[in-house]
């Protein structure tokens, strides 16, 4: 059955449906994934890899912050 619009279901689904769209964008645009000169699954895989723990690791700093004196 089809969720009815604008219920709190729907709400929730959209907005993962966004979150995951965001990082897609992220990771095609700000890491030009779609413009590397790269032929291979494995190559391909493994820089989109990189660029996910970038982006991991960068929304990490975000939320708790990082200075080099704390190491």
């Amino acid at each position: 059955t089809k969720i009815p619009r604008g219920s709190k279901q729907y709400k929730e689904i959209y907005k993962t449906r966004t979150c995951s769209e965001r990082i897609n964008n992220r990771i095609l645009n700000d890491y030009k994934i779609h413009s590397l000169k790269i032929r291979g699954k494995k190559r391909y895989s493994f820089m989109t890899m990189i660029a996910s723990i970038n982006i991991h690791l960068d929304a990490r700093i975000k939320a708790f912050g990082f200075s080099i004196l704390n190491l």
